[in-house]
């Protein structure tokens, strides 16, 4: 559509051919007669006038505004840009006009030329192209975890389906893996920066392992102290089993064993623990009669030693608290010492109902009433005897001219009293023989000597030489006397301050028999121990009588403290 002016040329050009035709006058003072001037009352219209746009005939030349109208174009949608097929002259382009006719949808205020190329299937810039400059570059999003494989392309204003316009997944097959992800330990780059597991100083340490400080490095760790990490820090360990950190012998590998700790870390201490190694435990006796020693059959193994036990497995009879091995064996047919046998001494070989060491032999070598422990008088020995079987022995007198010295009776008794007078002659070699092998297997003999005759000195000689007591046969026919105050130290001298005699034998004595008392040279009282038994040797009789007589009345009472030695150390049997 074009647009023309207030006023026509043609009706400016009659106006003016009127005009001069009426008068040749020039009313607006312009310099041209209003025959020639088209307008004579506007001095700025005349021929020679310049054409502006103004709707006037400037120049009088019967056109209006020529040559200085602009073409605009209508500008719908307000974009600043026209319709190209709508152009419109004007002197000055008014509202909705635009000097610029370059747009392509005058309705679309957004499509313009310069405007944004949109993705929306329009030519939004108006250069003829739809869309044209706007292809982008997409990545396959396989995984479909927001991010793209930058290896695997497609390209357009919008992304394809699988495609997104993030470039940066490092693994496009694995979901978890892109850079928004938490690195964990895994062994893989999860957030895609290069860097895995510990060397990433993001990653989620206790996504990893848990260790647990090792302090003594025996491969059990401290609950407590935990440290979480991709790989095993050192001094650490996979568990946190230990129950001591600071003692690597305890840990639940361990071996439990007796010393009161928890060495297998199972809450349970030595007994308490079955896994206990009994091989560290001790070895306990049940100890029934409080003696100190155990029964063998009844034992346990435990670390801690159970009331009534001891170590000792000796004890042959635990409900008998006098019997066990370190108890004196005394005479009472019982294996008091546990020896496992009882000595034959405690046997009653002549089933008399009596054990040997019950019982006592009063042998005399003559037949007078001197030292005949059954008479009363003067010169018997009924007190000294007395005194002897105050000890709990049973006396048995014998003759040796009649009953003999003989085996089959020394096997049955234990105490053996020989008041050598000689009367009966002396011991026979076989005698004297049982006699030594009686003593040697535990028998005691008391030997009473008589005055120096030579009957006395034979029965002094046929003792057994190994004993070393002899007659001194150069003194023969000489006797000693008198009282005795010089002892040694010994059982059979315990409390005594002298010994009374007259009439003593003189002997000669030698090793292994010693001399306890003595008078000047000569010995008076002599002891000795062969084998098993035991020897006692007294020089003179006087000691065993009642009483004697006259300027002689020497007798037991005289020395009862000597024949209480004697008779006490004798039946201390050695069983």
């Amino acid at each position: 559509m074009l647009l023309l002016g207030c006023r026509t040329p043609a009706d400016s050009k009659s106006a003016a051919v009127d005009h001069g035709a009426l008068s040749s006058s020039d009313a607006d003072g312009d310099g041209h007669t209003d025959a020639e001037d088209c307008d004579d009352l506007d001095a700025s219209v005349h021929p020679a006038a310049e054409e502006i746009c103004d709707g006037v005939d400037n120049d009088c030349d019967g056109e209006v505004d020529e040559g200085t109208l602009g073409t605009f174009f209508v500008d719908s949608d307000g974009d600043g840009f026209g319709d190209p097929t709508e152009p419109v002259e004007e002197c000055a382009p008014s509202a909705g006009l635009s000097t610029n006719p370059d747009d392509c949808d005058d309705d679309a205020p957004a499509v313009y030329p310069g405007a944004d190329e949109q993705c929306d299937g329009i030519d939004n810039d108006c250069d003829g192209r739809v869309d044209d400059g706007d292809d982008q570059v997409f990545y396959r999003d396989a995984d479909g975890d927001g991010y793209g494989d930058p290896d695997d392309t497609a390209t357009g204003c919008a992304p394809p389906s699988g495609y997104v316009d993030i470039a940066t997944d490092c693994d496009d097959a694995d979901l978890a893996v892109h850079p928004a992800a938490s690195e964990v330990c895994n062994g893989i780059d999860d957030d895609c920066d290069t860097l895995v597991d510990g060397a990433d100083d993001s990653v989620d340490l206790w996504s990893g392992d848990t260790w647990y400080l090792d302090g003594d490095h025996d491969g059990f760790g401290d609950v407590s102290s935990v440290v979480a990490g991709c790989e095993q820090p050192p001094d650490t360990a996979d568990n946190g089993e230990d129950c001591d950190d600071t003692d690597d012998a305890v840990n639940p590998g361990a071996t439990e064993v007796c010393n009161g700790i928890d060495d297998d870390c199972d809450a349970l201490i030595d007994d308490a623990d079955a896994d206990l190694d009994v091989s560290t435990t001790g070895t306990w006796y049940a100890d029934a009669d409080l003696d100190g020693y155990g029964e063998a059959a009844t034992v346990s193994t435990t670390c801690v030693q159970p009331s009534g036990t001891v170590v000792d497995d000796t004890d042959c009879d635990d409900f008998d608290h006098a019997v066990n091995p370190g108890a004196t064996e005394v005479c009472n047919g019982v294996d008091d010492d546990c020896s496992g046998a009882v000595s034959w001494l405690e046997d009653d070989g002549d089933s008399n109902g009596l054990w040997a060491c019950e019982e006592v032999v009063w042998l005399r070598s003559d037949g007078e009433n001197n030292n005949d422990a059954s008479v009363t008088g003067t010169y018997g020995s009924s007190e000294a005897a007395a005194l002897l079987t105050s000890h709990g022995l049973t006396l048995t007198e014998a003759r040796l001219a009649t009953d003999g010295l003989t085996s089959a009776w020394l096997d049955h008794v234990g105490v053996l009293v020989v008041v050598g007078s000689a009367g009966d002659g002396a011991l026979t070699t076989t005698e004297a023989a049982d006699l030594e092998a009686w003593v040697d297997a535990g028998g005691s003999l008391v030997w009473i000597g008589y005055h120096p005759y030579t009957q006395a000195c034979d029965l002094i000689d046929s003792l057994p030489t190994a004993w070393g007591i002899a007659c001194d046969d150069s003194s023969m026919g000489s006797y000693w006397s008198g009282s005795v105050t010089s002892f040694s130290t010994h059982a059979l001298t315990t409390g005594l301050s002298s010994i009374s005699g007259l009439g003593g034998e003189l002997w000669s004595v030698s090793s292994p028999a010693t001399t306890l008392a003595s008078t000047g040279s000569t010995p008076v009282l002599v002891a000795l121990e062969p084998g098993d038994g035991r020897v006692a040797a007294f020089a003179d009789e006087w000691a065993l009588y009642n009483a004697g007589s006259g300027s002689a009345d020497i007798s037991a009472g005289d020395n009862q403290q000597l024949v209480e030695n004697l008779w006490a150390w004798a039946v201390e049997l050695p069983l």
